[in-house]
């Protein structure tokens, strides 16, 4: 079943995560910082706040991570030159994989786990979180709810593929 669409949020500002939209930081210092199991790749994101927090059931996502989802904490990123998503060490050593030419899925290239998916376009960084040190993950919604492999009853906003503001239909299933 399909929410009515005049339910849907009409802008950024009613979008249904309570991460607030890209603001500055509202003291110094860094957001937070991590890296890959085996210390090759090192992160620090500073002077953003997250765009979103949730899990993704897109099929790419399924395979890449031989899971049915996957946690993603995405940052605003404005392109390699970027440093509030800072790589201070290892950027040059992680792996690309690319199943579509929208998303660059990066990993260490030692240890093999995945970092970071890319979105230039879209303009944001997905972060796993659990390579984000000391990072709270609270998931917020659900992102190709429609390509599931599990149903899941955490009542959570559940999208079909992706939010309007995003580029999606906007749909939402509901249970």
């Amino acid at each position: 079943m399909v929410q009515n669409p005049k339910k849907r949020p009409k802008d950024i500002d009613d979008f249904p995560f309570p991460s607030p939209p890209v603001r500055p930081m509202a003291s110094s210092g860094d957001v937070c910082s991590g890296g890959c199991p085996c210390g090759a790749v090192e992160v620090r994101i500073s002077g953003v706040l997250p765009l979103m927090q949730g899990y993704c059931h897109c099929t790419i996502c399924q395979d890449y991570h031989s899971a049915p989802m996957c946690a993603v904490v995405a940052f605003p990123w404005a392109g390699p030159d970027d440093r509030n998503v800072d790589f201070v060490k290892g950027r040059d050593g992680m792996k690309t994989y690319n199943r579509t030419a929208a998303i660059d899925r990066c990993f260490c290239g030692s240890c093999g786990s995945p970092v970071v998916n890319f979105n230039t376009a879209a303009g944001f960084a997905s972060f796993f979180p659990r390579i984000l040190h000391g990072w709270k993950f609270e998931g917020q919604s659900h992102l190709y709810y429609g390509d599931r492999a599990v149903d899941v009853r955490d009542g959570l906003v559940k999208y079909v593929d992706l939010p309007k503001e995003w580029g999606g239909s906007g749909e939402v299933v509901e249970h």
